[in-house]
């Protein structure tokens, strides 16, 4: 999946005009398969940050009911969190 470079994060679009159902199916995926636990959820009306640790990189799962996009993110803080939001996104599509 393509990792798009913004101002201070990397994002990847997992969903572009995505649901309810399709952060639900992620979020399945995350925690059953690949055992990773969410360690923060912020819930607003209509937007939701799930952040977990992914390789050592805090990562954020993304849905605004809004915008539709389903996306993942990580900010620019580290050396390696382009290439971890790179590998979980693979992992992810594997199992979609």
């Amino acid at each position: 999946m393509n990792v798009e470079e913004r101002e201070n994060i990397f994002r990847c679009v997992l969903f572009p005009h995505g649901n309810w159902e399709d952060f639900s199916r992620t979020v399945q995926i995350i925690e059953q398969k690949l055992g990773v636990q969410f360690k923060k959820q912020l819930d607003d009306l209509d937007a939701y940050y799930w952040i977990f640790d992914f390789e050592g990189v805090e990562m954020n799962l993304h849905f605004h009911a809004m915008f539709g996009d389903v996306e993942l993110f990580s900010y620019k803080n580290g050396v390696n969190n382009r290439e971890a939001l790179r590998m979980l996104s693979e992992q992810i599509k594997s199992y979609l």
